[in-house]
């Protein structure tokens, strides 16, 4: 077995000998690998990315690194991770390809994936802290979601498919380890690596942890995470890992993919679109003539009901696995059981998305992996503010995403404590 923990990445000249040896490389961009230029893309949670160009194009290369980045060394992590994002890509391509970089070359041996590289996309994260709009954005997410949960389900998958599929990503465990710990564990324990804006959050914090019905509701979407394998997942569909184009989105990072909930792909994209939603609560006044706090919710709105269109055309026009089989519920053709147990179905999807949204918004102010929307707020009291609006609406909806009936429900009880000045206690 290869000691893993000793693994180094490839250096910038390192890079450029191993890629100059890989022909489909070489002619996207050319032989003269003296002009390649290697420029470091982020400094990433997890891996080290590059971008390799020349006049002629450009590929971006990823490589594992044997811990955490967010951590440090101690934090160790298994490298085959790319494996998992490999295969997930290859598979999502085949249910939504315009949205998908090309994989151009992929070596388990060095844990290196190379891809193509969006020129000229910014990721949502920027889109958003910059107050910009993007018209394709709901109609984009809502197909890549409703394409993705459909096809690698058993609803489509014959069901020894599925199963194989699944059994196929379990191996994954640790990226599993760590989004076990960092969002169902550490916001509700004591933890020295966990970390908010104090001391305005303190009391805050402390109330998670005394909230014995929120951390039964918290362990009942954990165990829907570690035990519900109904679908081929991305697995951390944050504003980082979409990014926006002229005329569509491309999606991106991978490695925490896993066969999971339906559903469990919104919550992070939501969860982080209601993230940005509260911290246009700072300068609200200002804000007004802009009305982004009303555009980002009617993005949220009409992503779930262009999901659902979608959703229920696939139903309808593809479904020919044993999930609900066609044969079963539609012998007289009168598909009223057929769409009874559609909409059931997308009912939980939706009460799983918004836990898992609840779940997410939480994890991302009190324990490591803050986001940009509320850290650029650099005044500490002022961002509590927004902080403590976040915290208050995750902890309504991992409290009642089991009665949860339609979206509106959520974006009128957001906007509920968006414009409430006293929502900031608990």
């Amino acid at each position: 077995m290869k000691n893993e923990i000793n693994h180094v990445p490839l250096k910038p000249d390192e890079i450029i000998e191993s890629l100059s040896k890989i022909d489909i490389v070489n002619k996207i961009i050319g032989r003269n690998y003296k002009k390649w230029e290697v420029i470091e893309l982020s400094g990433g949670n997890l891996n080290q990315v590059n971008l390799v160009r020349s006049k002629k194009g450009a590929v971006c290369i990823k490589q594992s690194l044997p811990y955490l980045r967010i951590l440090g060394p101690d934090a160790t992590m298994p490298l085959n991770r790319l494996a998992y994002e490999h295969n997930t890509l290859c598979k999502h391509k085949m249910y939504v390809s315009e949205f998908i970089p090309e994989i151009f070359y992929f070596d388990s041996e060095k844990y290196l994936l190379i891809f193509e590289y969006f020129e000229n996309y910014k990721n949502l994260r920027e889109l958003l802290i910059s107050k910009s709009k993007c018209n394709f954005l709901s109609n984009n997410i809502s197909s890549y979601l409703a394409r993705t949960i459909f096809f690698s389900s058993d609803l489509y998958l014959k069901p020894h498919e599925r199963r194989l599929e699944a059994a196929k990503m379990a191996g994954n465990w640790g990226m599993f380890k760590w989004m076990e710990e960092l969002s169902y564990t550490d916001p509700y324990i004591y933890n020295p690596r966990n970390k908010w804006n104090s001391p305005y959050l303190d009391k805050v914090v402390e109330e998670l942890k005394k909230d014995s019905i929120l951390k039964l509701n918290v362990s009942i979407l954990k165990e829907k995470y570690m035990s519900n394998h109904q679908t081929l997942v991305h697995g951390d569909l944050h504003s980082d890992s979409i990014l926006i184009g002229k005329k569509k989105i491309g999606i991106i990072d991978y490695e925490h993919s896993f066969y999971g909930p339906y559903g469990y792909d919104f919550g992070h994209y939501y969860g982080h679109m209601f993230l940005n939603y509260f911290s246009q609560i700072i300068n609200k006044n200002e804000n007004k003539l802009l009305n982004y706090d009303k555009w980002i919710l009617s993005v949220i709105e009409d992503t779930w009901v262009n999901f659902v269109k979608v959703f229920s055309e696939l139903w309808m026009e593809s479904r020919k696995g044993d999930a609900y089989s066609i044969k079963v519920l539609d012998p007289y053709k009168d598909k009223f059981a057929s769409k009874l147990a559609k909409d059931k179905l997308i009912l939980r999807c939706l009460k799983n998305a918004l836990g898992f949204t609840g779940i997410e918004m939480i994890r991302r102010i009190v324990t490591v992996g803050q986001v940009d929307d509320l850290e650029k707020i650099k005044n500490q009291s002022d961002r509590s503010k927004a902080e403590i609006k976040c915290i208050e609406f995750g902890k309504y909806l991992i409290m009642n995403f089991q009665e949860i009936k339609n979206i509106y429900e959520i974006t009128n009880k957001a906007e509920e404590i968006f414009l409430n000045d006293n929502s900031n206690s608990f």
